[in-house]
């Protein structure tokens, strides 16, 4: 279970950070064009601190929503690379019982063919073999 969490904490650090680092190039555009605005003088000093907080919300908005959907985005993207990682495991084991049953095929033949050599199995049977305390019946 500690392997998952590792796993998680990984993908779920590696995809947040991604989607963290697409939204700053906006959040920089928009605190240069309050910096500008200020510096202009189209937003007094008196205005700042509301007008940085009405640009601030929504950014603090979108990286709570980024963050909340990461940690549910996480574990299905887990799961999905489990499920695919399963059916190819299943898919090789069934490749390897269809070489097996082929396998098995082509020696069942090669056994069932009649024109390979004779084979005789005997017996001899040593004449003191009765000395040894076994009986042939």
């Amino acid at each position: 279970m500690g392997e998952y969490y590792k796993r998680f904490f990984t993908a779920f650090c590696k995809d947040f950070a991604k989607s963290a680092r697409e939204q700053l190039i906006g959040a920089l555009l928009v605190v240069a064009i309050l910096v500008l605005q200020i510096h202009y003088g189209v937003i007094n000093h008196a205005e700042i601190q509301g007008n940085a907080w009405a640009i601030a919300w929504p950014y603090v908005a979108l990286i709570l929503i980024l963050f909340l959907f990461h940690l549910v985005r996480v574990p299905w993207k887990l799961d999905q690379e489990h499920q695919r990682v399963h059916q190819e495991d299943k898919n090789k084991i069934s490749q390897a019982e269809t070489e097996c049953a082929q396998i098995r095929e082509e020696l069942q033949s090669v056994l069932d063919r009649a024109d390979g050599p004779t084979i005789h199995l005997a017996w001899d049977v040593p004449k003191d073999f009765a000395s040894l305390g076994v009986r042939n019946t």
